[in-house]
């Protein structure tokens, strides 16, 4: 919504597609976790390879059921949605 508000659009940072956009932290499966450091531009490709494969539209809906904090959901339930103007569904639990 700040996005489509044209009043607040020039007090939006600049970002550029290298900037750090979020640091997920692995499971530690093998050892402690460790922090990775993703780019806009990483979450972009992500979101578009998978709408590609996928076929998702501005027409599909997508029920978001996993923790929000896990790079799957947030590349493929939050994201890819975004990007093609689908629907994100939330789950309260």
């Amino acid at each position: 919504q700040l996005i489509l508000d044209k009043k607040n659009s020039n007090d939006l940072p600049f970002t550029a597609e290298e900037d750090l956009a979020v640091i997920l932290y692995t499971s530690g499966t093998t050892g402690r976790p460790k922090g990775a450091m993703l780019s806009h531009r990483n979450l972009c490709s992500n979101a578009e390879s998978i709408a590609k494969l996928t076929e998702f539209t501005s027409e599909d809906r997508i029920l978001a059921v996993l923790p929000m904090f896990h790079i799957f959901c947030m590349a493929v339930c939050i994201n890819t949605p975004i990007l093609c103007g689908g629907t994100v569904v939330i789950s309260e639990k």
